[in-house]
């Protein structure tokens, strides 16, 4: 793809994600996790550890995007706490190209073990021991605690 295309790709994104922060009230400081992939167990783990992330960053709600109608279905509730949105492929696309140009925002989290293409993450599962929930927990959510493997959360 050419760089003019990417960069008009980039502009469309950023209409279409300030058109989303005024339809929804996504502040500034919200937290907005996309679930870019058909991943079930990724996005499992996403969900799981949304909570430990909201008390990370001081909040009491979390925006959860896709454009996959069968990760919307499975995105819980988390006792009204979690801001459920689906929009089309095209958009998330867009918003991705805009992100990569612009970081629109410090608490905005992709979930995807093969974007952006850089990050590697597909090529250190299973090497040493991690595996998706330590993608998820340590290395897009950044959170400090992980269980030990086979111990129940509190």
């Amino acid at each position: 793809m050419g760089v003019w295309r990417q960069l008009a790709q980039a502009w469309k994104g950023s209409i279409q994600w300030k058109g989303l922060r005024r339809k929804y009230g996504i502040g500034k400081d919200g937290i907005i996790v996309f679930l870019i992939e058909q991943d079930d167990e990724l996005n499992q783990y996403a969900f799981e550890y949304a909570g430990d992330l909201m008390e990370l960053k001081h909040q009491s709600s979390i925006f959860m995007i896709t454009p996959y109608e069968d990760v919307f279905d499975q995105i819980p509730d988390l006792d009204g706490s979690v801001i459920k949105i689906k929009i089309s492929s095209g958009q998330c696309e867009c918003i991705k190209k805009y992100y990569q140009l612009v970081r629109f925002s410090g608490s905005v989290y992709f979930i995807s073990a093969v974007w952006p293409e850089s990050n590697w993450a597909e090529h250190i599962l299973g090497k040493h021991g991690v595996d998706k929930e330590d993608l998820v927990c340590l290395g897009i959510y950044a959170l400090r605690i992980l269980p030990r493997k086979g111990e129940k959360r509190a």
